[in-house]
């Protein structure tokens, strides 16, 4: 889209141009670069991994072996996406919890099957794929200007109601990150469906009201 807006032929000197277009992205991670390059080196060669990870709250960081599929960076943060051998399944890990990394002799094909953009869009933000969740949330009038420029998901459709309010719905494959959304934004946004997205939400309010009761 910047590309599109730009004429055919722009001469530009690179401070002028630092001083006229800015990008500014989440809040950085504290990354060692080697983790990082390691990680990108794993994927691209398609070598098992070996390397310690420490999940949120855990007190020891536990072995893990993986099949590094991609390495991507989302709003400053970088991520690996792997197939975790113990588990059998599709993990997202923080490379800022991971450490000790070992590239193995081992390589492994990539499943013929896997997108890493399907995977990622199929999530609210980042957060591995749980299942397969048709979301819908209900809008106040107050906001629904705000909400509707903006593309949340590539699957959002758009209901406006009657009543002035408008209902959104994903196609997403976790709960987590959509129900943080919806909870920061207070009394203006409610959970419509599915069932399990309202009970979850419920759950995370009622502990946050108990630490002002």
């Amino acid at each position: 889209k910047l590309s599109a807006s730009l004429p055919d032929t722009i001469t530009a000197n690179l401070s002028e141009l630092s001083e006229t277009i800015s990008f500014k992205q989440g809040r950085l991670s504290n990354l060692d670069e080697s983790t990082l390059k390691l990680a990108i080196k794993a994927a691209l060669e398609k070598r098992v991994l070996k390397f310690q990870y420490k999940k949120p709250n855990g007190s020891n960081p536990h072995s893990r072996t993986a099949n590094p599929y991609h390495v991507t960076n989302y709003l400053g943060k970088w991520y690996l996406l792997a197939w975790d051998h113990k588990r059998e399944a599709m993990r997202t890990f923080l490379l800022a919890r991971a450490s000790e990394l070992e590239l193995q002799t081992e390589t492994f094909e990539l499943p013929s099957d896997f997108s890493a953009d399907d995977y990622l869009w199929s999530s609210f933000g980042i957060w591995s794929k749980s299942g397969e969740h048709a979301v819908a949330i209900r809008i106040r009038p107050g906001i629904v200007d705000y909400v509707s420029e903006n593309i949340w998901h590539p699957t959002q459709k758009l209901e406006p109601q009657a009543d002035g309010s408008l209902v959104i719905r994903f196609e997403l494959g976790s709960l987590d990150e959509v129900a943080q959304w919806i909870l920061s934004w207070g009394k203006q946004v409610e959970a419509l469906e599915p069932p399990e997205l309202r009970t979850l939400i419920r759950k995370q309010a009622q502990a946050v009201a108990s630490l002002y009761s």
